[in-house]
């Protein structure tokens, strides 16, 4: 985990007494562009002469500055070498130190991605994980979907590789129970397909066994363009499910508390456009439609109401839609060739106003949009990884990348592909920092993510 914490305060071991100088210590970090170290504490509860600032890594302390007793922050620089440290605040009196609850753990330098793990496989799709289980889509693998421990990121552990269960893009993973969608990989241009294809839109796995998932239920239609007969994306919401199905250019949303019996309880249709994907976060559903987006309250799932729907003639192909962690922002992503992520504003849901579009990559595609925090991970295609600072949503910048799709593997001989579609597709952020991403050529990545601010929760 990227928090660390070590108990410095003064006293005994099992001593109960309270904090000689009732000091809390560090509260929070951040570190600047340009290697600038920011920490913050407030006052202790009794009258100190200074407070001390100490910054140390392994080899020991890199730095020890001392401030004025009615200081509450500062600012260190620290320069921009790759180096895990760890911060801490003293309260000083005396011959009194006081450290509170300990230090905070941070990463200098501008490196906040480290790749930790790596499974070479062709083929893949989504990608989405619960604790120490990751499972990817399979997309044109060969197989419906992978599953894997990775409990030691470093060395990922294939639990089960399951075929024969239908044409896999999207997965979801909650609660022990695994979500799968189904879609006919040509259906509307090739008959044969069409004939060939099951129409199963949804499939549902107990996964309490990883090694052995066994399907409990489904979900289907009989035509193309029937209810739940193809389905491009699910999402998983407090026991319901809300579907892009691409029959009925709607998103169907279904009780699967009775897992192995789910059922239709609503259904949003849009006022134009394809229901492509949908991010459902607290009570609310961001419903991307392609040619633009919804806001729906879905505290009732049985009963959502529509409360924003908006269209970007100048956007175009709405792909996904993800809300920043105050819900005043949505983050959308455009797949077409050189979409970017833009920044929309939801202050006022009855005039929602485009203010930033962030296109790092001009002549590439983003694929998927996830919020965590202040951060949001993306994967864009044949740039990889992509994570954007959103400590200020209306002025996001890149911290952090990785190319995925230029990544060379001994011995691994990536499938073909169109190439503007290449590379990342999906994207899992743990938040403990792991993040999952699945790559079309080159498999499955498991990274290390270290933020640039860390607080005392």
């Amino acid at each position: 985990m990227w928090w660390t914490f070590l108990l410095l305060g003064c006293g005994g071991a099992g001593d109960p007494a309270p904090a000689p100088l009732g000091f809390a210590g560090v509260q929070a970090l951040s570190l600047e562009r340009g290697g600038t170290l920011v920490a913050t504490w407030p006052a202790a509860e009794q009258p100190v002469d200074s407070y001390e600032l100490v910054v140390a890594d392994d080899a020991g302390e890199r730095a020890r500055v001392s401030t004025k007793a009615d200081a509450r922050s500062y600012r260190l620089e620290v320069g921009t070498d790759v180096a895990d440290v760890q911060v801490w605040v003293e309260a000083v009196a005396g011959e009194q130190h006081d450290a509170g609850d300990g230090p905070l753990a941070l990463r200098l330098g501008q490196e906040r991605l480290q790749l930790v793990g790596q499974v070479p496989l062709a083929g893949l799709g989504d990608v989405h994980g619960e604790g120490d289980l990751v499972v990817t889509a399979g997309r044109t693998s060969g197989s419906s979907f992978f599953v894997y421990d990775v409990s030691e990121p470093e060395a990922p552990v294939l639990l089960s590789e399951v075929v024969g269960e239908g044409f896999v893009k999207d997965v979801k993973l909650h609660e022990g129970w695994l979500y799968t969608q189904g879609e006919c990989e040509d259906c509307s241009g090739d008959p044969e397909q069409q004939g060939d294809y099951d129409g199963v839109g949804v499939r549902v796995f107990d996964l309490s066994a990883p090694r052995e998932p066994r399907r409990v239920g489904t979900l289907q239609g009989s035509t193309l363009g029937e209810a739940h007969f193809s389905v491009h994306n699910v999402t998983w919401s407090d026991g319901f499910l809300y579907l892009s199905d691409n029959g009925l250019d709607a998103m169907p949303i279904i009780d699967v508390r009775e897992p192995s019996s789910p059922v239709e309880v609503a259904r949003y249709t849009p006022p134009e456009g394809i229901v492509h994907d949908q991010a459902v976060v607290g009570d609310r559903a961001y419903v991307a439609f392609w040619r633009g987006f919804a806001v729906l309250d879905v505290a009732d799932p049985a009963q959502p109401v529509v409360l924003a729907e908006h269209t970007e003639p100048a956007l175009g192909s709405v792909h996904n839609a993800w809300p920043t962690e105050d819900g005043q922002h949505l983050l959308v992503s455009s797949e077409l060739p050189g979409g970017a992520l833009t920044v929309f504003s939801l202050d006022d849901l009855g005039a929602i106003e485009l203010v930033t579009t962030l296109d790092p990559f001009p002549t590439d595609t983003i694929h998927n949009i996830v919020v965590q925090g202040s951060y949001a991970f993306v994967s864009w295609y044949r740039q990889g990884l992509v994570v954007v600072d959103l400590i200020d949503p209306e002025h996001p910048e890149v911290l952090a990348h990785f190319d995925t799709h230029r990544y060379e593997i001994e011995g691994h001989e990536p499938e073909q592909t169109w190439a503007l579609y290449a590379g990342a597709w999906g994207v899992w952020p743990r938040d403990d920092g792991l993040v999952a991403v699945s790559d079309m050529e080159n498999g499955l990545f498991l990274f290390r993510f270290h933020p640039v601010r860390v607080e005392r929760p």
